[in-house]
Formats: structure tokens, sequence, C-alpha cells
């Protein structure tokens, strides 16, 4: 690519980040390719996650190698999945939420971590498997923990989902690619205290 579509490339994918926009004009054509190519493989990382869901994990270290982990992970184009976002920024306070479990394993190897808090993280596969009508239970990850729902499928995009809530005649949810829950098909309602 010349410079000038690598140019046109990143200010349109930063559009609004005026850091970012005022740093790459500062960048030689080597610099801008390979910002470009770790782009690309950041991109297809985060496509593969959103199309098959994935699970998260709060992650626990120690204070003092937050910057160490911060590097480790933007070195290795790791990123963490939060609140329907993705996120390359780490946390400050010697805890990462939403970590996708594939990124675990090798971050193991190199720090302490503690895994505490489980998510899902729904993906357009676990949208495509249901259809209107169908009977399903909602595993919902939120601040208080995780709860679990039962409701009927009323509407299915390609990113999202409605559903109404079991029992009730107005209240259910609007499910996205990329919240924290996960859906299954059920055969008959359970009750639920």
């Amino acid at each position: 690519m010349k410079r000038k579509e690598l140019l046109s490339y990143f200010k349109n994918k930063y559009l609004g980040n005026e850091f970012v926009l005022n740093v790459i004009d500062t960048k030689t054509t080597d610099e801008l390719i390979s910002a470009y190519k770790e782009t690309i493989k950041r991109e297809e990382k985060e496509s593969e996650m959103l199309e098959n869901g994935t699970v998260t994990y709060t992650i626990d270290f120690n204070y003092n190698l937050r910057k160490d982990v911060e590097k480790y992970m933007l070195d290795h184009n790791m990123f963490t999945m939060f609140d329907g976002k993705i996120s390359y920024r780490c946390g400050n306070d010697g805890r990462l939420l939403g970590v996708p479990i594939q990124f675990i394993e090798e971050l193991q190897k190199k720090f302490e971590l503690k895994m505490l808090r489980k998510m899902h993280i729904l993906g357009r596969q676990g949208i495509r498997s249901l259809q209107e009508g169908d009977k399903v239970s909602i595993l919902m990850n939120d601040i208080f923990g995780n709860s679990i729902d039962q409701g009927t499928i009323c509407k299915i995009d390609s990113d999202m989902v409605t559903v109404k809530k079991y029992r009730s005649r107005s209240k259910g949810y609007v499910l996205n690619v990329g919240d924290e829950c996960s859906i299954k098909k059920i055969k008959n309602f359970q009750k639920v205290s």
C-alpha cells in the first residue's frame, strides 16, 4: 500500500481520535505498514470472537506488574471485552475485566494471575442457531453476578435478538452480539425461584 492509502485508512478508522490522528502523520511509511498489518490481525481476532462468542474472565494480578501486563497484551494483540465493546486499554488497579479465555493461558505463562469472575460473550453463531418462537434460557452476567432467566424469541436480526420474558406481557431483553450473556434453547419453561 502507498503512504497516501495508509494515511486515509487510519484517518477513517480513527476519526475523532485526535491523539491517533496527530501521531500517524509523524510515522514513516514502514511504520504505517507495520501498524496496518497489526490492525488487520487485531480485527481478525475481534471478528472471530464476535462471530463465535467466547468466555471471558476477570483476572487479578499484582498491581506493580500493571504496565508489564498492559505492554505484553498490546504487543501480542490481546484485548478485553466488556459491556459489549472491545478495548485495548487495560485496567489500572491490578484487575482486568473481560479477558477472553483464548488469551488467559498465554498470560498465565508470563504472569501470576488469579481468574475471578467468569462471563459468557454472545456471538453471532449463538443468535443464528435461534428462531422466532423458540423457548430459551438466558444466563446474564452483570455486576451483581450471574442470573438465569427464560423467555421466548420475538425477533432476530444478524447482530441482535429480542426475547420476551417468561410470564410477562411487556418485559424482555434485547441482546446484542458482544453482550455478556449466553442463550440456549429449552423444550419447556422451568420453574424459576
